[in-house]
């Protein structure tokens, strides 16, 4: 089933506002995982969790389910398809790898950086079980953010092409 242009401008727009939202909180929860450093009392550190908790469960999942779920109706109401060109199978590659590494570890590590701030507050920087979930989410993070932005690259310019496909009708018969 192939949708009409207009249709198509629709689901392009929806899939590019849903990346930059995607690849624009990554950004901003990255930023904010460096701040624990210089944090100087109980509340600014459950305050810097809380924010990347309110980040992650309001704006990433449902940027990267918009994501998920537009690039798949691109693939199968458009020519572009999941496996005609390489970009098209890298994107897919690696968005399905950001949402699992961000559904299994770090939105687990999130939620356990906000619950232990929230109880111990400053004390949690001594809390091994804090510093193990911050740095699950400085280096995860660090990597889905970079991940977010390589797959924006990959849009624009598109490379490596369409995948190669041999044409039995022209192959010569010996």
């Amino acid at each position: 089933m192939k949708i009409m242009a207009s249709a198509r401008g629709w689901l392009k727009g929806f899939h590019i506002l849903f990346s930059v939202l995607w690849t624009g909180a990554a950004v901003c929860m990255m930023l904010l995982s460096f701040v624990n450093g210089h944090i100087t009392n109980g509340d600014e550190l459950w305050a810097v969790n809380r924010s990347l908790k309110l980040i992650d469960d309001y704006i990433i999942i449902a940027s990267a389910n918009g994501c998920i779920i537009t690039g798949i109706l691109f693939s199968t109401t458009t020519n572009w398809g999941f496996f005609r060109h390489k970009w098209i199978t890298v994107k897919y590659i690696i968005m399905f790898a950001a949402a699992l590494l961000g559904t299994f570890v770090l939105g687990p590590a999130i939620n356990g950086m906000e619950a232990i701030s929230d109880q111990d507050r400053f004390t949690a920087l001594q809390n091994l079980k804090y510093i193990r979930h911050a740095l699950i989410t400085t280096y995860i993070g660090s990597f889905q953010t970079v991940a977010a932005i390589f797959m924006l690259f990959i849009s624009v310019l598109k490379p490596w092409g369409k995948k190669a496909t041999q044409n039995t009708s022209t192959k010569k018969v010996c």
